[in-house]
């Protein structure tokens, strides 16, 4: 949505002033539409949206241990790399505990460091 400035000559009145803004408000869904229709149109970036998810931690009321490498294959893609908290839901407590978990699994030959392609 675009962004509406108010700038204010010295020698407008404030009624025209609120005319014109009434004007720009109105105009600018309309500006902010036609840019987005252009960008998907070009193939520009996409941004994701994404929902806010509840941390699986704090639900099931359990803790990020290393030796569980099933639970922890959960939080990890096909290539072996760690999850961000935006895709897993995870709260940055046990976001910090899980990486540390799945790098020790990783150490102790529990889980891969990558894809092994």
């Amino acid at each position: 949505m675009a962004v509406v400035r108010k700038v204010t000559p010295k020698n407008i009145t404030p009624k025209a002033q609120e005319a014109e803004d009434v004007e720009k408000v109105e105009e600018a869904p309309v500006e902010a539409a036609e840019v987005a229709e252009e960008k998907g149109a070009e193939g520009g970036k996409r941004t994701a949206t994404v929902t806010k998810k509840a941390c699986f931690f704090h639900k099931s009321e359990s803790e990020p241990v290393y030796w569980d490498a099933t639970a922890l294959r959960k939080f990890m893609n096909d290539r072996g790399r760690i999850q961000p908290r935006q895709r897993t839901g995870n709260c940055a407590k046990h976001q910090r505990r899980l990486s540390q978990a799945i790098k020790r699994a990783r150490f102790l030959a529990l889980l891969p460091y990558s894809a092994g392609i």
